[in-house]
């Protein structure tokens, strides 16, 4: 009997030892990248998934195609990385990442029903927290605030999701001074850059491919993404501006290309789209108060319809950026509230239908204050005409009726206006 356990013994499996996590990043350095994620898989620790994640990353920017079924899997493996160590950055980075990618093939409003957006820029901001010194992160979080503001525009990126141009190059600032000799980051900020606007950042687009094609690659990913910023490099110095451009669309990271404007009340229709404005003051010079108490300048000025258009006039980033605004009674109300119907000047062609609203109280002849919805914090308001907040997170009203109802409900509520402004 004794001799039949130990023949049993011997001819047992010896236990599997798993990968380390150098192990794994060899794979992935390498580039074995199915080994690469079949050994993160197995680790069953964040970094040897995020490995994992980043490996199916790397595979899928170097395809010629696309696949979507590949930035899937990446996004759970990224996913399941974030499950074992919500405080390990890397998890969060390549996570933030797959969303990006899959945006791209999927479009901006399939993405913004799955909320993508919003999530890498949650997935951002920890990983930036936990690991301020992470330069992919950093520059990963520059490429979100870029993106936002190249989709929907300045002013609209910076009054309803806080993102700025100006964020974005010192991220990308930062981003470079943490890892001066990477060749990934190096690469990144330039695409990132060249796709908001390669004339403005000619000579930043320029030094960034030159320092990512003159880097020590650490892996054979590193090494090809060299050979692209040497092609891009070449065509930008020759003035080749046309295939500069599909170039880089073609191999353009992180695409946050819709803008997602946090908990706002829209519509995708133009429900006031043949009703007459109402015109309350004059045109001149306009000061705005906001909640930190700064003041921001606007020019107002009357156009065709009864609307305005009111531009800023500070000097900086959001020169000349603005709206056109139309206002317009709220039956039930005072006769001084006033629905405002808001177009960013500089919104995309594929979604200027998109239309923003609010209640404008006006307070005098050249004074007004501003109640501008949240989709959540005035919920209650927004149910009363049987509208919720969407995957997006913000309210779109099926027609002008329901947002009526919903505007009157959100006056009912007594908010308190957070924005004034004075004409003068």
């Amino acid at each position: 009997m004794r001799f039949m356990l130990a023949v049993l013994l011997l001819l047992a499996p010896l236990p599997v030892r798993a990968a380390t996590t150098d192990e794994i990043f060899a794979l992935y350095a390498r580039g074995d990248y199915e080994q690469a994620v079949r050994a993160g898989e197995a680790s069953h620790t964040a970094a040897g998934l995020s490995i994992a994640a980043r490996a199916v990353l790397a595979e899928d920017v170097l395809r010629d195609t696309p696949c979507l079924s590949c930035l899937e899997r990446a996004e759970s493996l990224a996913r399941q990385a974030v499950a074992a160590d919500p405080h390990f950055a890397f998890g969060q980075v390549w996570l933030a990442v797959a969303l990006g990618y899959q945006a791209r093939i999927i479009g901006s409003v399939k993405a913004r029903m799955k909320d993508s957006p919003a999530q890498s820029k949650a997935a951002l901001d920890r990983a930036v927290a936990d690991d301020p010194a992470n330069a992919y992160a950093v520059s990963a979080l520059g490429g979100w605030h870029i993106e936002i503001v190249r989709g929907g525009g300045a002013t609209l990126g910076r009054l309803f999701y806080g993102a700025r141009e100006s964020e974005a190059v010192a991220l990308f600032d930062r981003a470079a001074r943490l890892a001066p000799g990477n060749v990934a980051v190096h690469y990144q900020i330039g695409l990132s850059l060249a796709g908001f606007n390669a004339e403005k950042y000619h000579a930043r687009i320029a030094a960034e491919f030159k320092a990512a094609q003159s880097g020590a690659p650490d892996t054979e990913y590193e090494k090809k993404i060299q050979g692209r910023a040497g092609e891009l490099l070449g065509l930008l110095n020759q003035g080749a501006h046309d295939a500069f451009a599909l170039r880089v669309r073609k191999y353009q990271g992180i695409l946050l290309a819709c803008l997602l404007l946090a908990g706002c009340w829209q519509t995708v229709t133009r429900p006031y789209g043949n009703a007459a404005a109402l015109q309350p003051f004059a045109a001149g010079a306009v000061t705005e108060i906001g909640r930190d108490g700064k003041p921001t300048h606007y020019a107002l000025r009357k156009i065709a319809r009864g609307r305005y258009r009111m531009t800023q006039t500070d000097r900086g980033q959001d020169f000349g950026q603005g709206f056109e605004l139309g206002f317009f009674p709220l039956p039930g109300a005072p006769s001084h509230v006033l629905i405002y119907q808001a177009a960013s000047l500089d919104h995309t062609v594929g979604e200027d239908s998109l239309r923003y609203y609010g209640l404008l109280v006006v307070t005098g002849q050249k004074s007004a204050q501003e109640i501008r919805p949240d989709c959540e914090k005035d919920a209650r308001a927004a149910r009363a005409s049987n509208t919720r907040a969407g995957r997006d997170g913000a309210c779109t009203f099926a027609d002008r009726a329901a947002l009526e109802k919903s505007l009157l409900a959100l006056w009912k509520s007594r908010k308190k206006a957070e924005y004034s402004y004075t004409l003068r």
